[in-house]
């Protein structure tokens, strides 16, 4: 009978292994746990790439949530051997790159928003931005942005909160945030760095790496983006703790 591979915790914060490299064991994939919307892979095969720049990022969730830029222009840019052999979606902040995507449907909260990136030494925007959403049922009033701001990660709901202190640039790292109202917690590698009130907007659609036109704050990322993973839920702590143990073995922050 195939052995699957466990993850079991010791105390509050550690994890181990137990079942190694055995006949049909399957490795951790984000697919696993329930209501995975969205899940982009940098290093996977799932870019359409022209002369270096990335006009599509496809969707591995199964939801076809894929992300495009038609511009030739503002199309991010397809880096091999970033880090551990991976490679990355890198975007530049002298340019407009950009990817969207609107989603079928309105994604209601919770939400748990998961991403691996981080801001290189040319990052020169006052507030680089991660991610944007104006949401296009409800408008510009119920945006869901994760950016960097004046030393600080921060995000913004009704208003701009800062989630936590965080000097540019800096290596990899994977930002969490579960959109839960007034209980939104934000992590850093899977470390809760502050529970906030970020609103109660749900996801209609998102752009990666520049925001949205017209709106405050405003910037443009100058770094990677090497996975981009959602829930339609709150994760619990195992299920956190088993996609940050995934990400930090892949990544090694």
């Amino acid at each position: 009978m195939a052995i699957d591979l466990k993850l079991f915790k010791v105390g509050t914060d550690k994890a181990f292994k137990v079942g190694g490299s055995v006949a049909g064991y399957k490795p951790f994939s984000p697919t696993n746990i329930s209501s995975c919307i969205l899940w982009l892979d940098a290093d996977d095969n799932t870019k359409t790439i022209v002369t270096g720049r990335i006009s599509e990022w496809r969707d591995k969730s199964g939801n076809d949530n894929h992300f495009t830029q038609t511009t030739v222009t503002n199309r991010p840019y397809h880096v091999t051997n970033y880090i551990n052999g991976l490679s990355a979606v890198n975007f530049l902040n002298s340019e407009n790159n950009a990817l969207d995507c609107i989603f079928p449907s309105l994604y209601s909260q919770p939400n748990t928003i998961i991403t691996v990136w981080n801001l290189d030494v040319n990052s020169t925007q006052t507030s680089p931005i991660v991610y944007d959403r104006v949401n296009i049922f409800f408008g510009s009033s119920n945006r869901n942005v994760l950016y960097w701001s004046a030393n600080n990660i921060s995000i913004l709901g009704p208003t701009n909160v800062t989630a936590y202190a965080k000097n540019r640039p800096f290596s990899l790292i994977s930002s969490s945030v579960i959109h839960n109202g007034v209980n939104t917690k934000v992590f850093e590698n899977g470390v809760l760095k502050n529970t906030v009130n970020a609103g109660t907007g749900g996801l209609s659609s998102l752009r990666l790496g520049n925001s949205e036109v017209n709106l405050v704050p405003a910037g443009r990322l100058s770094g990677n983006i090497m996975e981009q993973i959602i829930y339609n839920k709150e994760l619990t702590t195992d299920e956190l703790l088993n996609v940050n143990t995934y990400l930090s073995g892949k990544y090694g922050f």
